[in-house]
């Protein structure tokens, strides 16, 4: 399976993902009570149905703990604001337009940036936990990824919550971090650890496009792929060109979309081994998947 070809299977979708690998850790079970007055339970039923379970009224001083499982085939709940007047019926629209590639998924995406703040998620089956950061205002979580046949677009899938009070909280500490930049216009990842190396347990993954050069930034999510431990940086490059793809041996994690400067405290999760790091959100100016724009990273998670 090449990669273009992958992303033309999946081109209706915002946040397009390989079918070979939409499994994250195995089948969710549904998210667990609220253990705090603080956390925010999303759960999405095998129909595609997504159900707020705690945190309809979340405060902003606190930071908020999210956790996020879904049993959908196609899952891809996602939780961001609104802005500008923007409505849920122009998202569908949208969401269907940065699939179609070129200069009409380069415009989808400038009006994503425009009018929608994004704030994580999963784009995957499966589940993800995590802690945001959130200022007060009304947010949403929704399916991005539409399967028109099953009427699951974000509008009809929308749930909404509200974040109230003073924002005072403080993004948590992590020992390592995930990246996206784009210095010069290129979007790439990059990390840091301070124990020398990429290991499950907390990791800031952060958004830090935008800016001088590139005032809107892009959206980005991040796809941990597990491939053979002898793959190398030539090899993704050869697929990514439409070459033959590596050996995946199972194991992903999908951690969803971000707006540009915004971070998330996200707990990792995965079998130890080498991934492929790759976000395949269209580029605002190309309309093309960044991963096929070179946006990779080839890791080791110990």
């Amino acid at each position: 399976m090449r990669a273009k070809a992958t992303f033309r299977a999946a081109a209706t979708s915002l946040i397009a993902v390989l079918a070979a690998v939409l499994m994250v850790g195995g089948p969710a079970a549904p998210a667990a009570a609220a253990g705090s007055s603080n956390t925010l339970c999303i759960s999405q039923d095998a129909s595609g149905r997504i159900s707020i379970l705690a945190g309809a009224v979340l405060q902003a001083g606190p930071v908020v703990k999210v956790k996020v499982a879904s049993a959908y085939s196609q899952a891809d709940p996602e939780i961001f604001q609104l802005r500008n007047g923007a409505t849920l019926a122009q998202m569908d629209v949208k969401i269907t337009e940065a699939g179609q590639g070129g200069q009409v998924a380069a415009d989808a995406m400038k009006w994503f940036l425009q009018n929608t703040t994004f704030y994580g998620g999963l784009s995957a089956q499966g589940s993800v936990r995590f802690d945001l950061v959130m200022p007060p205002g009304n947010y949403y979580v929704a399916q991005l990824r539409p399967v028109p046949a099953n009427n699951i677009w974000p509008s009809t899938t929308a749930r909404s919550f509200k974040v109230s009070g003073t924002p005072r909280a403080i993004q948590p500490y992590a020992d390592q971090k995930l990246t996206m930049t784009d210095a010069g216009g290129v979007d790439r990842f990059s990390w840091l650890s301070t124990t020398g190396s990429l290991h499950n347990g907390p990791i800031t993954i952060a958004n830090r496009t935008g800016g001088i050069g590139n005032p809107l930034g892009e959206l980005h999510f991040a796809q941990f792929t597990q491939v053979a431990g002898s793959t190398t940086d030539a090899q993704i490059q050869a697929w990514l060109a439409g070459g033959p793809p590596p050996v995946f041996v199972g194991g992903a994690y999908n951690f969803g979309t971000l707006s540009p400067q915004r971070p998330a405290h996200v707990y990792l999760n995965v079998p130890p081994g080498r991934y492929a790091v790759l976000s395949w959100i269209p580029d605002k100016d190309t309309g093309t998947p960044h991963a096929l724009e070179g946006m990779y990273l080839l890791v080791d998670i110990v």
